[in-house]
């Protein structure tokens, strides 16, 4: 007989499209856009118009780094590989007998998160100091994005229930990711609006 937690490839997680609704296909798409403007600010500071500016090089990278991401998060977003990893947590757990006690786990993570994404975020903001302002925003949007992604991961009860809720019709699941994507889509936007200062 086959377990429940064994209906899918790994528990209950198999591949497909996890999220068919208009506002999910809708994220793919801004994840698509955000990667394809990320990509182009890396292109335009690749040859700083100044050579003097050192900084620039990093920001090449840092702008890669985020077209990178967002490429893998565009494709993540259907395949929802982060409930593959909430599933192994799971598993594991229950083998090795820890599974009544994932709350305080659960909790002891989300405490971690929280300050990881401070730790984080001071971090980017004095690697990024003497950088333009779009890649500052742009950091900012990625802490945001990313605190999102794994405080989901981590299938804590009480952000389940507050993601799922929703203001005006519109789901704080949506708000906060959309949010995370347009941030850094703005940014890099900003960034090809911005034209060589004279020498």
């Amino acid at each position: 007989m086959t377990n429940s937690e064994d209906a899918g490839w790994i528990g209950q997680w198999s591949p497909g499209i996890g999220d068919p609704t208009i506002v999910g296909w809708l994220t793919v798409a801004l994840y698509a856009l955000a990667a394809v403007l990320c990509w182009r600010a890396a292109r335009k500071c690749r040859k700083p118009p100044q050579p003097n500016k050192t900084m620039l090089p990093l920001e090449t990278k840092l702008w890669w780094f985020l077209s990178i991401a967002l490429g893998f998060l565009c494709i993540n977003k259907q395949l929802d590989l982060q409930t593959a990893f909430t599933e192994i947590g799971r598993m594991i757990s229950r083998r090795e007998g820890w599974y009544a006690e994932r709350r305080m786990y659960q909790e002891m993570f989300i405490a971690g998160l929280v300050l990881g994404g401070a730790f984080c975020a001071c971090l980017l903001l004095a690697l990024t100091w003497k950088m333009s302002r779009p890649i500052k925003l742009a950091m900012a949007g990625l802490c945001l994005l990313g605190v999102f992604i794994l405080a989901r991961a981590s299938s804590f009860h009480h952000f389940d229930l507050f993601i799922g809720s929703s203001v005006l019709g519109i789901r704080w699941n949506w708000i906060l990711e959309i949010t995370g994507i347009g941030v850094i889509a703005l940014a890099a936007f900003r960034r090809l609006m911005l034209e060589p200062r004279p020498a």
